[in-house]
């Protein structure tokens, strides 16, 4: 994995956050949340959506940063 990181040339990142980043980036993309579910194997679409929780709660945020 360390060396995947260097070679992408971000800072090293375990496999987990890795995984949490390309779902959230999908449910910011407007990925289709049962399609985002099948991708990350959940048994539940209630665990999925805690990524467009997630995404929703920091827009303001997000929004606002963008001046």
């Amino acid at each position: 994995m360390l060396r995947a990181c260097a070679r992408a040339g971000i800072a090293p990142r375990t496999m987990h956050s890795l995984r949490r980043t390309f779902l959230t980036r999908l449910a910011e993309s407007g990925v289709n949340p049962w399609a985002i579910r099948d991708l990350a194997r959940h048994r539940s679409i209630v665990t999925t959506e805690g990524y467009l929780r997630l995404n929703l709660q920091h827009r303001p945020l997000v929004d606002a940063a963008e001046l």
